[in-house]
């Protein structure tokens, strides 16, 4: 009996062709195009992390039933799960069942998608749907060879597929009888493209295509042992041959821009001679090429013999995988203006700027910035005594105790170890606003459900305002219920809470990761967290301790983001930093304590710490000591042994000797040349930087002048220094007494504006 077809969507050709327009939109050439997502599928069903015995084979080939394009791979467990209809599959989805992800055939057949990717670049791309788009009768067939010994086959023509798959001889019979092509051997999953478009065909017999793979997978590539590989035509794709390098620069090790944000890998080369065939420094993403950065004032002796790459932390990744585009070719529109985007490319822009000057590519560079350096440091000098004599308030250097805070309470996922949920499940929370402001204050919350595949809000669980007493909290209990018209189905979800003040700016956020009918798990480790809490020194906005005083009111925070309990041992101890040894001088103790997945606890069971001279002193007289305190496993789990360390904080101190006191040293006064970017100047309150845009035009034009230039910088400096008060929440050098949190906002930043213009006049006393 004749096999049934079963229809796949309705405009097959509409949906398949949106391919072409976006490869077009990002402008890149079809077969580049091609390459990169075909070659992700095989990388995304890798059966493990590592390459060894893995390969992915593209090959041209002609016989008596027609050319064919052929996509193989191995070292994958190929379309496993059963083998049921397309209708049953399509029952399912109607009725919201669960499909499992390993039942990769069923996805395959069914949705074109076959799921389980946990170790590519992800689920970012056209999937399976490139191979529609390789044909000129957007036809395909495909075969596989199971882990389990199986043999199956079938074909997508046009929209159009078998309800269930060929299996064994019947399946060896249909690969060889439409293709003439002999069954696959080799565990794993091939496609065969019937009627390949030209463009796809002419790349690869002229080897273009892999000059495209190079630039794509070289960083995975590099990585690959003798046993595995990429293939075009039966020839392995080796590591590209780069041009002799006149200069070369890569990072040893990892290195940290900015909280949150780590470099892995940056490397940065200009040729000797001859135009190189890769263009500006790209970034990629687990091995795989997403787009280019651009980089301004690169001298045009060099404009042609420039490149580079960078690689950040998983975590990094992923926030820069939720703003890129649907071919993972850049970034969507507007993406480039996120912090997160922008934070790699000053991170780039730094690195390349000084490279330069050291490499001697910019001419009087060398000079120029020492002048500017030179200045920058006598006018932040200034200001910093400018501050000090009109009484500002020391910026204070202990632990920032917060305005308010926000806390997950009594997570509750319907499995513990796992945040998968299916239609149906119930995950419990509660959450816990704290305001720790010296008013009554007015707090805006919402909950909502957020599709981390595109970002978008699907649905809000509660949304309100409420008013919390000072020094008082608000708790909340709720409840959510997974179904499918409040969350992204087959994808991951984020439950987010976002808390704000009202008439203020300042806001919190808090998130908890659900994943709606897949395993598509982050691979990365939930990080555990630890850092100070509070401190009291001696002396107000100093580290400095002599012998005899006290160090009070300790306390840390742990902060579990993992869907695990945490039981831990918190060791605390005191060392010697004026040796290179750093030996402990004093244990201070042990502190056992438990957290609730997806919470945070605070330890202040610390005792007060006296620096006893008796003790000190056999150490040192004078000179820095610190405080450390490790975080350590007390039992086994699904990623720390017992007896794990986890992480740590470290606590310089000051012993008989002051620390840089005053607003001497307050801030870092630094440049950044940006010259698509409208602002001057602007601050960062946490890392106390304070950046002035070279890149400005009237920057340049200040430039023209010395004496203007230094009074320029001077005046945009003093206007983020005040600036810098309100970030720290140092809210009452501003209103002549008054609380500008309290004001309506025109007042309050009348108030602001009217500091800022008092000290820009005293400037010039």
């Amino acid at each position: 009996m004749e096999a049934k077809k079963s229809l796949m969507p309705q405009n097959f050709k509409n949906d398949i062709n949106w391919i072409i327009d976006a490869y077009e939109l990002a402008k890149v050439t079809f077969p580049d195009g091609f390459q990169k997502d075909a070659i992700q599928n095989a990388v995304g069903a890798r059966s493990r992390d590592s390459w060894s015995d893995w390969k992915c084979r593209i090959d041209l080939i002609k016989n008596s039933q027609g050319v064919f394009l052929v996509i193989e791979d191995e070292g994958t467990e190929g379309l496993t799960g059963p083998n049921i209809s397309t209708t049953e599959i399509m029952d399912m989805i109607d009725k919201e069942l669960d499909i499992d992800h390993t039942w990769r055939l069923a996805r395959f057949s069914s949705r074109n998608v076959s799921g389980g990717n946990q170790i590519g670049a992800g689920k970012y791309g056209v999937g399976k749907s490139v191979y529609s788009a390789c044909s000129k009768d957007y036809d395909y067939f495909f075969d596989s060879l199971r882990k389990d010994g199986l043999y199956v086959a079938n074909r997508n023509e046009c929209g159009t597929i078998y309800q269930t798959a060929f299996e064994n001889d019947e399946a060896r019979k249909f690969i060889v009888d439409n293709t003439g092509l002999p069954e696959k051997t080799t565990v794993g999953t091939r496609v065969i493209i019937v009627n390949p478009k030209e463009e796809i065909c002419e790349s690869i017999n002229s080897g273009e295509i892999i000059d495209y793979i190079q630039e794509s997978w070289w960083r995975c590539i590099e990585k690959m042992p003798e046993d595995s590989g990429i293939y075009i035509n039966g020839k392995r794709v080796d590591f590209p041959e780069f041009l002799p390098f006149e200069n070369k620069y890569e990072t040893k090790t990892p290195e940290k821009y900015a909280p949150g944000y780590r470099v892995k890998k940056f490397g940065f080369f200009i040729n000797k001679k001859g135009e190189n065939k890769w263009k500006g420094v790209s970034y990629y993403r687990r091995g795989m090429k997403i787009g280019s950065v651009d980089i301004a004032d690169i001298p045009s002796s060099i404009k042609d013999r420039f490149w580079g790459y960078i690689e950040v932390d998983k975590e990094w990744e992923e926030r820069l995988a939720d703003i890129e585009d649907a071919v993972h070719y850049g970034v969507k529109s507007g993406g480039k203006h996120t912090t997160i985007y922008q934070n790699m490319r000053l991170y780039i822009s730094e690195k390349v700027n000084r490279l330069l000057v050291d490499w001697g590519y910019v001419k009087d560079k060398e000079h120029e910035d020492k002048k500017l350096q030179e200045a920058l440091k006598e006018i932040s000098s200034e200001l910093q005594s400018l501050f000090d004599d009109m009484g500002f308030e020391d910026l204070g250097k202990g632990a920032k105790k917060p305005d308010f805070s926000v806390r997950w309470k009594d997570i509750q996922y319907p499995q513990i170890g796992t945040e998968k949920v299916i239609t149906g499940d119930t995950i419990g929370f509660g959450f816990k606003i704290s305001n720790d402001y010296l008013t009554d204050r007015k707090f805006q919350y919402s909950i909502d459900i957020i599709s981390k595949a595109t970002n978008l809000k699907m649905s809000t669980i509660k949304a309100d305002t409420i008013k919390i007493s000072a020094g008082t909290s608000y708790e909340e209990s709720l409840e959510y219920t997974v179904d499918s018209k409040t969350a992204d189905r087959f994808e991951e979800n984020r439950i987010v809470l976002v808390v704000k003040v009202g008439g203020s700016t300042k806001e919190k956020r808090k998130e908890l990761p659900f994943f709606y009918d897949t395993d598509k798990e982050d691979n990365s480790r939930r990080e555990v967290s630890l850092s100070l809490h509070t401190i009291d020194y001696p002396r107000e906005n100093s580290r400095r301790v002599n012998f005899g005083e006290i160090l009070t009111n300790i306390s840390y925070k742990i902060d579990n983001k993992r869907n695990f309990p945490l039981d831990f041992s918190l060791n605390i101890s005191i060392h010697n930093c004026e040796d290179t040894t750093n030996p402990k001088i004093v244990d201070i103790g042990k502190f056992k304590g438990s957290v609730n997945p997806f919470e945070e606890t605070l330890l202040d069971s610390v005792p007060d710490i006296e620096i006893s001279q008796e003790v000190y002193e056999k150490y040192l007289d004078a000179g820095v000591i610190e405080l450390r305190a490790r975080l350590v496993a007390m039992n086994d789990s699904d990623e720390y042994e017992k007896g794990d360390r986890i992480t740590h904080f470290y606590q310089k101190i000051y012993l008989n000797k002051d620390e840089k006191s005053g607003k001497d040293g307050a801030f870092e006064p630094r440049t950044a040349n940006e010259p698509s970017d409208y602002k001057r100047s602007w601050c960062k309150g946490g890392s106390r930087l304070i950046f002035i845009n070279s890149g400005h035009p009237a920057y340049i034009a200040a430039q023209q002048d010395d004496e203007e230039w230094r009074s320029y910088m001077k005046q945009e400096m003093l206007k983020q220094y005040v600036l810098l008060y309100l970030e720290e929440g140092k809210y009452s050098m501003f209103g002549n007494g008054e609380d500008i949190t309290q004001m309506d906002p025109i007042e309050a930043g009348k108030c602001i504006m009217d500091k800022v213009e008092e000290v820009y006049q005293k400037s010039f006393q």
